[in-house]
């Protein structure tokens, strides 16, 4: 066990309380794609993705840690972190050839959804204690 129960849902409240944030952040942000977007801008998206990857990676662990604590939890959400490589891969592709538009639709609505699902099983679950 990598870290005790009392700590372990620490971290899931924090995560359930950052992904409201993390989704109006993405909501705000993907607007700056729908036009020319300025160095300014730029540095904005990359601070986005930024986000997304330290999410994905604080989510990974806690997913990890869920086989200890909580294993309905795990199931629930082990299904949606295997998700986030993929969205990661769309991104940068879309990044690389230039969908400006594709990019902020994958902000707007995939990466949306994706929290969305994921708060929605941290809600779940705690209905189910």
């Amino acid at each position: 066990m990598r870290i005790d129960i009392e700590t372990w849902k620490d971290v899931v409240s924090d995560i359930e309380e950052y992904i409201p944030r993390l989704i109006q952040a993405s909501d705000s942000v993907s607007e700056l794609m729908y036009d020319q977007v300025t160095p300014d801008g730029w540095g904005i998206v990359a601070q986005m993705l930024e986000g997304y990857e330290n999410f994905y990676k604080s989510l990974y662990m806690t997913v990890e840690d869920a086989k200890d604590h909580d294993m309905a939890l795990f199931e629930k959400l082990n299904k949606l972190v295997v998700k986030f490589p993929e969205q990661f891969v769309s991104l940068q592709q879309e990044l690389e050839a230039g969908n400006h538009v594709a990019v902020g639709d994958m902000m707007k609505y995939e990466w949306t959804r994706l929290l969305a699902e994921v708060s929605f099983a941290l809600v779940e679950s705690k209905r189910g204690e």
